[in-house]
């Protein structure tokens, strides 16, 4: 089985801030994919995004290579950000 890692995001389009490190979601993703990747480079592919097209066609265009890729499964990797939220005691 082949599975694509699709590295959410671009190095022109960040994404996500984590707030406790200001680290970007696309640097996480893409550091978190590599390790992935070396567990098994026989069974895992990566993939990014081509800043270069815009917006829309880039997705289109990254989802055209991992389709012709013939891996048999894509995962799409992304975080959200989140605020926190302090409660106060009532």
């Amino acid at each position: 089985m082949r599975v694509a890692l699709e590295i959410g995001h671009s190095a022109s389009d960040g994404g996500a801030v984590r707030v406790t490190d200001g680290v970007q979601e696309y640097e996480w993703n893409k550091g978190l994919a590599r390790r992935i990747y070396e567990l098994d480079p026989s069974m895992f592919e990566l993939f990014h995004r081509r800043p270069d097209l815009g917006y829309r066609s880039p997705i289109k265009e990254l989802y055209n290579r991992i389709y012709d890729s013939g891996c048999d499964l894509s995962i799409s990797m992304h975080f959200n950000a989140r605020f926190l939220l302090v409660q106060r005691g009532h």
